[in-house]
């Protein structure tokens, strides 16, 4: 993984995306794929995806996603990674040593904001291995939805939902799980996850062995 050199005037965000770029386009790279195959996979354009990779746009969690198993990556195993690399940094003989917290959250999508009117996924300890099963904390503000495609996960999903409710959406069924409640599902059928509600839901859940 990249960390490349920070500019003094770069702010965190900034710095996000250019770490998240550069790894993502090294990923392609080393997967033998094309801008094209890229675009073909998440259904963004190759001028975007070029945008996104030099660091000057930003990118959905979701979209991310599509690319990186493309190239034989787990959204939340990379983002560990990303996660490493936009913490304190040591030098040694060797190089650049990265160290972190093992307790901090790693932001997925979103804002790392608790408000209730912001969304957001978070990673609640990054990844050590591909293959960890990956525990999550989603939020969801008011009548939202966690994504914007509909999803499949190879792998179980369990959780349960700590405030508010939510819908499941199988896109022919619709389960509701409220405050309180768990859930379970293998997650290879497309679904959402939404909050039809007028209230801030709150869910924690995991996906085995890092799938999502």
């Amino acid at each position: 993984m990249q960390k490349q050199r920070t500019s003094k005037h770069e702010t965190p965000i900034e710095q996000r995306r250019r770490i998240i770029g550069a790894n993502l386009k090294a990923a392609r790279l080393n997967a033998d794929k094309s801008l094209d195959d890229a675009a073909t996979v998440s259904g963004l354009s190759v001028p975007f995806i070029s945008l996104v990779e030099s660091g000057k746009r930003g990118i959905r969690a979701f979209e991310l996603r599509s690319m990186l198993q493309h190239y034989g990556y787990g959204l939340a195993y990379f983002m560990s990674k990303i996660h490493e690399l936009t913490d304190t940094d040591v030098k040694t003989d060797a190089g650049t040593v990265v160290i972190y917290k093992a307790d901090e959250r790693v932001i997925i999508d979103g804002s790392s904001s608790g408000s209730e009117e912001t969304y957001s996924l978070q990673l609640l300890y990054p990844l050590q291995s591909p293959n960890e099963t990956a525990h999550f904390m989603l939020r969801l503000p008011a009548e939202t939805v966690m994504n914007d495609a509909p999803i499949s996960i190879n792998a179980r999903v369990s959780g349960y939902v700590a405030k508010g409710s939510v819908l499941i959406d199988f896109l022919n069924d619709e389960y509701t799980v409220r405050q309180g409640e768990t859930f379970r599902y293998v997650g290879s059928q497309p679904h959402f996850l939404r909050n039809f509600s007028k209230a801030h839901a709150v869910v924690h859940f995991t996906v085995e062995q890092g799938a999502l």
